[in-house]
C-alpha cells in the first residue's frame, strides 16, 4: 500500500507539459537518456529517487534490504504502467485472466492472487491490480461529475495545443491531438471515453465493485460530451444556411 501512494503522489513529478511523442520526435536530453521508452514514466521514476535519497525526505531508510527492494520494484512498475502505449495490452492482459478464471464479482481480488501458489507469481498478480488501478486514477477526471471532467479536458487540451504549437514551430510531427486547427473537443472526448475509459472502469469495477459509479459517470459524461458535439454541429448547419441565403 505505502508503494502504491508513494506511486500515485509521484508519478508525475517534474512533467516539463510535452509528452512522450514531443521527447522522441525532438530528440530530447530525456529520449536520449531513456532510449525512446517510456521516457517521462522512467524520468517520474528517476526524480522521486532522487529525492527519496535526501535523508530529511528518505522515508524507506527504517526498512532493511529486502523490503526496500520490494518497495523500490513496485514504485517502478506502477509508474511505468501510467504509460498509455501499454494501456491496450494491460486492459487485454486483465480481461483473460478475469474471464479465464471465471471470477465472481466482489471476490476477484482473492481468487486473482490466493490461488497462485509461489511468491513470485503472487507479487506479479497483485502488480498487475496496482498497475490497472493506478492507471485507471491518471484517467479519472473522466469519471468525476461533468462540470469537473470539462474544466479538466479543457484545460488539458491547452496543454496539448501548446505543445502543437511548438511542434509546427519547430517543423515536428504534430502528436495526436495537439492541432488546435482541426481539434473537435467534444467528439474525441466521446471517443476516448467510450473506447478507453469505459472498459477500463468496467474492468477495475469487475476486481473493486465499490468502483461501480465511475463507469456510470463516464456513461453521463460521454453523453454530455455528445450534446455538446450536437449543438456545435447545429450550430455549424445553421451558420452554413445563412450564408447560403445571403448569397
Amino acid at each position: 500500500m505505502l508503494a502504491f501512494l508513494v506511486s500515485a503522489l509521484a508519478h508525475d513529478v517534474g512533467h516539463p507539459g510535452l509528452t512522450n511523442s514531443y521527447q522522441i520526435n525532438s530528440r530530447s536530453d530525456l529520449a536520449l537518456i531513456y532510449n525512446d521508452t517510456s521516457v517521462l514514466e522512467n524520468f517520474h521514476i528517476t526524480q522521486t529517487y532522487k529525492i527519496l535519497q535526501k535523508k530529511e525526505f528518505n522515508i524507506f531508510e527504517n526498512y532493511d534490504r529486502e523490503e526496500s527492494n520490494i518497495l523500490r520494484k513496485r514504485i517502478i512498475q506502477c509508474i511505468l504502467a501510467t504509460d498509455m502505449s501499454f494501456h491496450t495490452k494491460m486492459c487485454v492482459n486483465m480481461k483473460l485472466k478475469l474471464t479465464n478464471h471465471q471470477i465472481e464479482l466482489g471476490k476477484n481480488v482473492d481468487r486473482l492472487v490466493k490461488q497462485l501458489e509461489t511468491t513470485y507469481a503472487k507479487f506479479d498478480s497483485k502488480q498487475e491490480i496496482l498497475n490497472l488501478t493506478l492507471h485507471a486514477a491518471d484517467l479519472g477526471h473522466n469519471t468525476k461529475v461533468f462540470k469537473i471532467t470539462q474544466t479538466w479536458a479543457y484545460m488539458l487540451s491547452e496543454e496539448f495545443f501548446a505543445q502543437g504549437d511548438l511542434e509546427i514551430k519547430q517543423n515536428l510531427p504534430i502528436s495526436f491531438l495537439c492541432d488546435r486547427s482541426t481539434a473537435n473537443i467534444p467528439k474525441s472526448q466521446v471517443g476516448f471515453i467510450r473506447e478507453i475509459i469505459i472498459p477500463c472502469f468496467q474492468l477495475l469495477e469487475n476486481i473493486f465493485p465499490g468502483t461501480s459509479y465511475l463507469v456510470s459517470n463516464s456513461k453521463e459524461n460521454m453523453e454530455g460530451w455528445n450534446k455538446i458535439d450536437q449543438e456545435n454541429e447545429n450550430k455549424k448547419s445553421i451558420s452554413g444556411l445563412s450564408s447560403l441565403l445571403k448569397i
